[in-house]
């Protein structure tokens, strides 16, 4: 199994565009497919329908999925900072505010890997454990949650040495 990341393109983040490109990406038949979701807009109004459909029609083509309320920032910010000081975030606008407040800058189109160096991984991801623990709404989180964690846990295989202990 190997690891290979399918980014949007063109500003095409929508749940339906991520999982076209995912299933159109050319994969060994014993790679797991995983699709990393926002709900940012996606789950109000209108769009709520069509997200759970996606997010349905995913599971169905057997892709595993991780949602993280409200952003994928959300998950960077756990490699910084405790969950019970993130609670209180409500847009991705705040996140991505305290996050570049934590880093002193950060730029969502060019990450530095000195801002989330590969040991700050296991603490996100018991952070992220943690909170998605106490958080309900299935499928769709009702509270800030990110189940990238999942991800992680799911490749233990995979991990460098600094994150074996993961895949416990």
């Amino acid at each position: 199994m190997k690891i290979h990341v399918v980014p949007a393109e063109g500003g095409r983040s929508a749940a339906g565009h991520v999982l076209d490109r995912l299933l159109d990406f050319e994969h060994e038949a014993d790679d797991e497919l995983w699709m990393l979701l926002d709900t940012d807009h996606y789950t109000q109004g209108t769009h709520l329908s069509s997200f759970v459909s996606v997010i349905t029609e995913a599971r169905r083509q057997g892709v595993h999925v991780a949602v993280s309320k409200p952003c994928f920032e959300f998950w960077l910010l756990l490699h910084h900072v405790e969950e019970s000081q993130m609670a209180a975030l409500s847009s991705a606008r705040e996140v991505e505010l305290a996050l570049r407040s934590q880093l002193g800058r950060y730029n969502k189109t060019n990450l530095r890997s000195e801002d989330f160096p590969i040991a700050s991984v296991v603490e996100a991801c018991s952070r992220a454990g943690r909170l998605d623990a106490s958080v309900a709404g299935g499928e769709i989180p009702s509270e800030n949650t990110s189940r990238v964690y999942k991800l992680w846990k799911a490749l233990p295989s995979q991990l460098p040495t600094e994150l074996t202990s993961l895949g416990a």
